[in-house]
């Protein structure tokens, strides 16, 4: 029998060939993703409202977890927030809304003077 940190091991090296049979399923498969997915929908609707009925389980399991417990993992998980800010950063740098990118909103002042498709100057 292996031990925890034997079979934490054999996961850690095995997710490689876990992400890549994904991937290859995912992209091979003919089955209609997402028309399934919104098929499901009043299926979703129903166990969302089960669910957050009061007294139902999203309500029971906040108060099992109380406040105490929402701010115990905060602290256990507050790397992350700085690594998925980091993981994002790239991506962010590359969006655009509409005619601006996401660069010139955050800095009031340069947004372009004119843009083609309004037909006219920008106050």
């Amino acid at each position: 029998m292996k031990t925890p940190a034997q079979a934490n091991a054999k996961w850690v090296a095995s997710t490689s060939v876990g992400q890549q049979t994904w991937i290859e399923n995912l992209t091979g498969t003919t089955k209609p993703i997402v028309g399934a997915a919104i098929a499901q929908r009043a299926v979703m609707q129903q166990n969302f409202a089960q669910s957050t009925a009061p007294g139902g389980v999203w309500e029971r399991r906040l108060e099992a977890v109380g406040d105490a417990g929402v701010k115990q993992a905060a602290r256990d998980k507050a790397n992350n927030y700085g690594q998925g800010i980091q993981q994002a950063s790239g991506r962010t740098q590359m969006v655009s809304i509409g005619p601006y990118s996401l660069s010139s909103i955050q800095r009031p002042g340069t947004l372009p003077a004119q843009h083609a498709s309004w037909g006219h100057a920008c106050a």
